[in-house]
């Protein structure tokens, strides 16, 4: 499993939120305020709805940093079965990902991966 990293400003702590409360919008909330830098490691299903989540917030912080190892994966709909299956974002997390990650809206967001991947 993954966490959601958060960095304090002017604190050298790091605060680690678990995934179970970063999914959810109202818990979401009572860890995150306007100063704080997050860091978000995993760009899979959950850790766009994350990211969805902390761009949704009522105070938003001040900065978001997205991570992810590989390029993101869709899951296509195929004749013989459903490519990228297990790996690929589907519904609320890929129609938001086209929109925010790889189209023209990143407000407040890095996200840094590799060159996506040659189909």
């Amino acid at each position: 499993t993954w966490d959601l990293e958060q960095y304090c400003k002017g604190k050298q702590t790091l605060q680690r939120i678990n995934v179970d409360y970063a999914l959810k919008l109202e818990e979401l909330e009572k860890y995150i305020n306007e100063d704080d830098v997050v860091a978000l490691v995993g760009l899979r299903h959950s850790g766009v709805l994350v990211l969805k989540n902390l761009l949704e917030l009522k105070r938003q912080p001040k900065q978001i940093k997205a991570f992810d190892m590989s390029s993101l994966l869709f899951a296509e709909h195929l004749p013989e079965g459903i490519k990228y299956d297990n790996t690929g974002l589907k519904e609320t997390a890929a129609d938001w990902a086209r929109e925010y990650i790889i189209g023209d809206k990143k407000p407040c967001l890095l996200y840094t991966s590799p060159s996506p991947r040659d189909s």
